[in-house]
């Protein structure tokens, strides 16, 4: 492998990890967050922060997936575990936008 093509892989992966880490962060933490926002954003209903994070959270997710489809096609290893790729991806992304959608169901009554 040339020293371009294994710097591209760690931006990948780099990549991968902390939209993985960012998304799972907001759906955790996204009412402390929005308690948070609120004080700066006061003329911004607090269920429409609610959502404004989940949708982000869940883009972030999208962006993930994208990044686990890039690896499987282009990388050997990714290529060889892909079973495992998608396992871990569907077991690290569904539980917290579950989540996060119940909350934001909740907070919309």
């Amino acid at each position: 492998m040339k020293k371009n093509e294994v710097l591209r892989m760690w931006k990948v992966y780099g990549g991968l990890i902390a939209s993985y880490l960012l998304a799972t962060y907001l759906c955790g933490w996204r009412q402390v967050l929005v308690y948070g926002l609120h004080d700066y954003f006061t003329s911004i209903p607090l269920p429409h922060l609610l959502t404004a994070l989940a949708v982000t959270a869940y883009l972030l997710y999208l962006v993930s997936g994208v990044l686990v489809v890039y690896l499987i096609e282009k990388q050997d290893f990714a290529k060889k575990h892909k079973d495992l790729y998608i396992t871990l991806f569907l077991m690290i992304t569904l539980p917290p936008s579950a989540w996060a959608l119940f909350v934001t169901a909740m907070w919309w009554g």
